[in-house]
């Protein structure tokens, strides 16, 4: 396995155990179940970490209404107006990806210090020329939610 492959996998890994931070610690939610396929269930969500020079991963979540209202109310603790709710409920999932893969920066390999979190071109989405991916879902005490997360260096 040559340095770059380990590097991938360190990061895929980094992200996997900031997920699980997150729900525990962040959410103060419990783990029931947690396997290494995907359950599809509720609205899927798309986010990327871009890596200068060196590729592409795009992670996906999925994740069920009673779960993404824990969230919601987690995140917005407080009043709000009708439009300022629609607003906010779009623009949530992509801020707990880049929040999660936020906090699993620290633990990434150095060589990946130049990168960028940001929403994914649709290309980048229907690409099926992936190199590396892995999938996993997540039962809390909530409700579920999964990730797929696959690299390329397209």
């Amino acid at each position: 396995m040559n340095n770059d492959t380990k590097n991938i996998k360190k990061i895929i890994e980094c992200i996997q155990k900031e997920i699980d931070l997150f729900i525990c610690q962040s959410m103060s939610l419990e783990i029931i179940e947690k396997r290494n396929d995907i359950e599809c269930i509720g609205k899927r969500y798309f986010s990327t970490i871009t890596l200068e020079d060196k590729g592409l991963f795009t992670i996906t979540m999925n994740i069920d209404d009673d779960l993404f209202d824990v969230f919601f109310n987690n995140f917005f603790d407080c009043e709000l107006e009708e439009n300022e709710k629609e607003e906010l409920i779009d623009a949530l999932p992509s801020e707990i990806i880049n929040t999660i893969v936020g906090l699993a920066i620290k633990d990434f390999p150095e060589e990946f210090e130049n990168l960028q979190l940001g929403l994914p071109s649709l290309e980048s989405i229907n690409g099926a020329d992936y190199q590396f991916s892995n999938t996993f879902s997540i039962k809390t005490n909530n409700g579920s939610l999964c990730f797929h997360i696959v690299y390329s260096d397209n």
